[in-house]
């Protein structure tokens, strides 16, 4: 077969990537050309699959057809021929291939492994060729299919698709790649999508997809086609009164389309432009939006400086109006809720009523409303409960039954009376226990003790107050002026005004508890917080040891003395650690007639038999005139030495063996500032009250008492 002529040349180098933009004009019209009223845009009318069986060096491209960019229309038909570029033919002499009812088979050999994009146009050839079961011998417009490169232009050549090629030109891949449908101008309009098959044998090709046509009496009409390729209306939009109707719903969204029914916008943002807007035009209006956002909530706002949100429903279905953080199930934040008209007012249940949440007539407080009438703000529960009125003669609070004042945050709980700007007055609890009269100039005035019934005064005044016996008869009175009490059967509170004595007695005072009872004798209870209970001015404190007690003075804390704590026994009692449920362990503590301190410890010496101890960086402050004691653990007789003594808070030692270990102790005597005024008096002469013959049995005639402090240092 020998080629006379060949009339398609690629005169412009057209990149691929105007196969694929959108932008038409600047790709497909070459410079100095004139744009035409109408472009035609390359791409594949119908038919055109390709398909290739998997690991074969074989593509097959069924009969269809395809739109080139200058409008030629490119048909491969069954019984006829294509063009091929390889093998056995070249650009002078190209090789032709026949079309079956399958389409056409396209050998890939000799193609070097890497993508591919399969391209169809047309040559005008000159020759013989068997078309349509005869010879014919001269000019033929035959497809023209050829695979380029992935990185080299196609010109004006159709993609079909893109390929992938192993070694030896197998088929690795088949994708649609660069593959479009071509437009067309037409009453009605089949729109087809693209369509990959990634079974045992992967093709592509195209199926339809929607339909769009126009409507006897004006408009437009689009069907979309199912995958079993039933056809059903999906928009519709009428030429008479331009209306849009969307059988299945409308949704706005930037990814893929699932609205099941109704409207829906969607967006990744998040704010009042990413929603439903509504706005009116007119001059002072207002724009609304409602948006979903991404906390979770439903959004109503208004389009003003701010994109204030005026009503807001949160993820949790809590309801906010002039609030973005719903606390509850609805909250509202400003001024008031208003409610009016005949039935105004606001209603709300008893939350665990068992009738439930609502009750049509309520009677024993299973729903409360509170409304407005008369003047009144009223409390309702089948009758008004509460009432409040404007603040004239005894219609202020009306509470029809007794009323509950309970424990505040300031442990009171009472009623507050104030005159004017003068003087205040309280009636309500003192303590737990007590209920009493307050006033600004008197304090607790009189209590009650709510546990006996007995009352108490924090003062005396002109008159005469009666102590009261539990069986309510008169025993005393305490008289007032003069001061003279008789005897008080029962409790006696006495209670002085601010920085005054409560009570002062001159003379002894002998205070015994009741025969029979527990009461205490004395108990002294400071309400102040660091201020003194007990303050005796003079004279020594003495407590004897009661009959069936184990102790003459017990105290639940810690007990502080700014002088010595002076003890003829120093005892330490613990929980025994072997039985605390049911022994103690008592150890004596060490007794010297100095004051003196004592520190210890361990310490490992070095590979020279040195180590160095620290004590605290108050030691020589405190302490002076230290002694050393120095034990070293060893399995052999080792010496250790004190090599420098404290000094600047540390001690050196050493030992004749190395890596030693050492126990050490130094002592010292205390010369701190206390210490040097408060020295130790080691022996002294009792006074004569605790001079106490008989209780002493006399010393042996052969013992003998040294004159002074022996001196322990040298021992």
């Amino acid at each position: 077969m020998a080629l006379a002529r060949s009339h398609y040349t690629q005169e412009n180098n057209y990149s691929t990537e105007a196969q694929n933009c959108a932008d038409v004009e600047k790709y497909l019209i070459p410079a100095g050309m004139a744009a035409h009223s109408a472009l035609h845009v390359a791409g594949v009318g119908d038919g055109l699959r390709v398909s290739a069986a998997r690991d074969t060096a074989e593509i097959r491209v069924s009969p269809g057809t395809a739109l080139d960019s200058e409008g030629h229309v490119v048909v491969v038909a069954e019984g006829g021929v294509v063009v091929t570029d390889a093998p056995g033919g070249t650009a002078e002499e190209p090789h032709t291939l026949p079309v079956e009812t399958e389409g056409v088979a396209l050998p890939t050999t000799g193609h070097e492994p890497g993508d591919y994009r399969l391209t169809v146009s047309w040559r005008e050839i000159e020759g013989r060729f068997e078309v349509m079961g005869t010879q014919q011998t001269g000019l033929l417009q035959a497809p023209w299919l050829r695979l380029v490169p992935a990185a080299e232009s196609t010109g004006r050549q159709v993609v079909l698709a893109q390929l992938t090629l192993g070694t030896g030109g197998v088929v690795k891949s088949v994708v649609v790649g660069a593959r479009r449908a071509a437009g067309v101008t037409a009453e009605s309009l089949e729109l087809r999508r693209p369509l990959q098959d990634d079974g045992a044998t992967p093709s592509v090709g195209q199926v339809t997809a929607a339909g769009l046509s126009a409507r006897p009496g004006g408009g437009v009409e689009l069907d979309v086609v199912s995958a079993d390729g039933s056809r059903q209306l999906a928009l519709s939009v009428d030429g008479a009164d331009k209306k849009l109707r969307v059988p299945a719903g409308v949704e706005v969204d930037s990814g893929p389309v699932d609205c099941a029914g109704g409207v829906r916008v969607s967006s990744a943002a998040s704010g009042f432009d990413t929603g439903l807007q509504l706005r009116n035009t007119a001059s002072g209006s207002r724009t609304y939006g409602m948006y979903a956002g991404a906390d979770g909530g439903w959004h109503l706002a208004d389009k003003d400086a701010a994109s204030r949100d005026r009503l807001l429903v949160d993820q949790a279905g809590n309801v906010a109006i002039g609030s973005v953080r719903p606390e509850r199930s609805l909250h509202v934040e400003g001024t008031e809720v208003h409610s009016g008209g005949s039935a105004g007012g606001f209603s709300f249940a008893d939350r665990t009523a068992s009738s439930g949440a609502f009750v049509e007539s309520p009677g024993a407080g299973q729903r409360w409303i509170w409304y407005a009438q008369g003047g009144h703000a009223r409390l309702w529960s089948g009758a008004d409960h509460v009432v409040f009125g404007t603040g004239n003669e005894g219609d202020a609070l009306d509470v029809p039954r007794r009323m509950r004042v309970r424990q505040g945050s300031d442990l009171s709980a009472g009623i507050w009376f104030r005159q004017n700007s003068g003087d205040v007055g309280f009636v309500g609890m003192q303590d737990n226990t007590h209920v009493g009269f307050w006033g600004s100039g008197a304090d607790w005035g009189l209590s009650m003790d709510t546990t006996n019934g007995k009352v108490g005064t924090s003062s005396l005044a002109t008159g005469s107050l009666s102590a009261w016996r539990v069986d309510t008869e008169y025993v005393n009175a305490v008289s007032s002026p003069g001061y003279r009490a008789g005897t008080v059967v029962g409790g006696l509170v006495v209670e002085g005004h601010t920085n005054n004595t409560a009570l002062s007695l001159l003379g002894a005072v002998d205070m015994k508890n009741h025969p029979g009872t527990g009461f205490t004798a004395l108990n002294l209870t400071q309400q102040t917080p660091g201020r003194i209970a007990l303050d005796v001015n003079g004279g020594p404190i003495i407590v004897r040891k009661a009959e069936g007690s184990s102790y003459s003075l017990w105290a639940a804390q810690a007990v502080y003395s700014n002088q010595a704590l002076v003890s003829r026994d120093h005892r330490v009692t613990v929980d025994h650690p072997l039985d605390p449920v049911n022994k103690t362990l008592s150890h004596t503590a060490v007794q010297a007639p100095e004051m003196t301190t004592q520190y210890d410890g361990t310490v490992v010496t070095d590979e020279r038999g040195e180590a160095t101890v620290y004590l605290p960086a108050y030691t020589e402050a405190f302490s002076g005139d230290f002694r050393y004691q120095l034990t070293p653990i060893a399995d052999r007789p080792v010496v250790a030495t004190v090599v420098r003594e404290l000094e600047e808070g540390s001690f050196t030692l050493r030992t004749d063996a190395p890596a030693t270990k050492v126990c050490w102790q130094v002592s010292g005597k205390r010369h701190d500032a206390w210490a040097r005024k408060n020295r130790l008096v080691a022996e002294a002469d009792k006074p004569g009250e605790e001079q106490r013959p008989g209780e002493f049995a006399a010393l042996p005639a052969s013992t003998s008492l040294p004159a002074t402090t022996p001196d322990m240092r040298g021992h």
